[in-house]
């Protein structure tokens, strides 16, 4: 992971899925938890691995993942997946490990800070399998919290990501034309793609 410690600024999300939540204990409880909150826990003896996905409220430039992990019913991993806007393409953005918080008799909670730089529109977290221990009794997982910091991307900036991604379609349509000896369409094509990047350099 990379980190560039701009200027940061805690972002909204909504929850679009879940894989299970047992009746006290819903997904909504990580986003604003309360002092004495248990977070989000998976349904008991539920199927694993499970899943959480997050929406951002606008695009963003995410810089920092925080996630609190429950003190006893806790995942082997954690996989982070997310998809940057204008391309609906899952990326791997990294995979966390907790402890299996033997050593604190299960009081203590872990936190787990991500750094990264990269676009955003959501976030996928894929859960493995829980440690086993005589207090988790239906091998469950928990997550008391997930915070998320970075900066909403700014009209300009679409715009700018927006004719990119254009770009980079004319590219593919100018090689393949290429490839099949089609100069004068190639040539039309080049000329679709000074005319986009030029408009990139002004914005």
């Amino acid at each position: 992971f990379v980190y560039d410690a701009e200027s940061n600024e805690k972002l909204v999300y909504k929850i679009l899925y879940v894989s299970s939540e047992n009746d006290t204990n819903s997904a909504l409880s990580i986003i604003d938890p309360k002092p004495n909150s248990h977070g989000w826990q998976s349904a008991g003896n539920c199927k694993y691995p499970q899943e959480i996905l997050l929406e951002l409220k606008k695009p963003c430039k995410l810089r920092q993942i925080k996630i609190l992990s429950h003190q006893l019913k806790i995942a082997t991993k954690v996989d982070i997946f997310i998809t940057a806007p204008m391309n609906y393409v899952l990326r791997k953005l990294g995979t966390i490990y907790f402890d299996k918080n033997e050593k604190n008799n299960y009081k203590s909670r872990e936190l787990k800070t991500i750094k990264t730089e990269c676009d955003c529109d959501k976030i996928r977290f894929i859960f493995d399998k829980n440690y086993i221990n005589k207090q988790n009794k239906f091998n469950q997982i928990g997550i008391i919290s997930i915070e998320l910091y970075g900066e909403y991307i700014s009209g300009k900036q679409k715009k700018r990501m927006k004719l990119t991604k254009q770009i980079q379609l004319l590219n593919q349509l100018k090689n393949a034309a290429a490839a099949k000896d089609k100069y004068e369409e190639a040539k039309a094509v080049k000329a679709k793609i000074d005319e986009l990047e030029q408009k990139v350099i002004e914005l």
